[in-house]
């Protein structure tokens, strides 16, 4: 039913993330209409930030559906520079977060690493503090089992996501339908606006993208990945050498299975070293913004015989 009341004037930010399929593009155009694209399985389709603007009730909403972490296309690095530049930009124009939803599959059998891994990003990225303003929406509960979902969802509300329950952020059960999606929303907006840890860290803090919690985190998680690939290409270096000093008449097949995982051990320790490169390259750009001399020119007298100018000045075309 149409509002009696004028829409506001400042639209509330309602931001969505979660992992690659987790339903943040279907939630997206349930609540606005809109025709973000949906990916459907592994593959994603939010390469970027899509946004779309919506009144509800006597609101102005504007929802931004972001990649996930586990994005198939992209570095991780790439996008966490993405969403940071984003939240930096609006804290900047002095927006303000209504609230975040994160979306999880209730159908999910288990937490697997990947999705801990997203959550722990979406956790540094909000901090503590905001979670009050977030919504974690479980989906999918129409390709699970009610009764195993329901003991999934108390699983995932005492375990997992207890942290954030116990600092005042909320669960839902989205069950696909506009009306779901639009409840959610409606409760984030009766909430307070405020500013998320990387927005606080990235602007008033001065830190580069590296050096907030999120970045520290992404680091750590590309450190231990890092490790995990090395191990694992030594553990495949000495079983050649043994297989090669020792007369097994199937040691050939072997020996070409170990290549083929080789390979791939030592692609995947190759993307990793290049997300690292990526977040070195941005607190190393960082540093040099900070570092750089602001100088400032004010305007000298007229004169017919002019002095010489200082050295700062000489460098310069003034």
């Amino acid at each position: 039913m149409p509002s009696d009341h004028p829409p506001t004037a400042e639209p509330k930010l309602i931001i969505i993330m979660g992992a690659t399929g987790s339903g943040k593009s279907t939630f997206a155009n349930l609540a606005t209409g809109a025709d973000f694209r949906v990916g459907h399985g592994l593959q994603s389709c939010t390469e970027t930030i899509q946004q779309e603007t919506l009144q509800l009730d006597n609101e102005v909403v504007t929802i931004i559906d972001t990649p996930g972490f586990d994005d198939t296309e992209r570095p991780q690095a790439d996008v966490l520079r993405e969403i940071a530049d984003f939240l930096k930009a609006e804290y900047e124009n002095k927006t303000k977060v209504a609230g975040v939803v994160f979306t999880y599959r209730i159908s999910d059998h288990r937490m697997s690493g990947v999705s801990l891994e997203n959550y722990r990003l979406f956790r540094k990225i909000c901090g503590d503090m905001a979670m009050e303003n977030v919504a974690v929406v479980t989906t999918m509960w129409t390709s699970s089992n009610q009764t195993v979902g329901m003991r999934r969802e108390k699983e995932l509300s005492t375990n997992f996501f207890k942290d954030a329950i116990e600092n005042n952020a909320r669960m839902y059960r989205h069950d696909n339908t506009q009306e779901s999606a639009k409840t959610i929303l409606r409760d984030l907006m009766g909430r307070k606006s405020g500013a998320l840890r990387v927005q606080v860290e990235l602007v008033d803090q001065h830190k580069s993208i590296p050096e907030t919690e999120a970045g520290t985190q992404l680091q750590s998680a590309l450190d231990e990945e890092e490790k995990r690939h090395n191990e694992k290409l030594e553990e495949i270096e000495r079983e050649r050498q043994r297989l090669l000093s020792e007369r097994e008449s199937s040691k050939e097949k072997i020996l070409q299975e170990m290549e083929t995982e080789r390979r791939v051990v030592q692609d995947r320790l190759s993307k990793v070293l290049s997300e690292k490169e990526k977040l070195r390259f941005m607190r190393a750009n960082n540093a040099e913004k900070i570092q750089t001399p602001q100088v400032v020119v004010s305007a000298a007298p007229a004169s017919e015989s002019e002095p010489e100018r200082p050295w700062w000045r000489r460098l310069c075309c003034f």
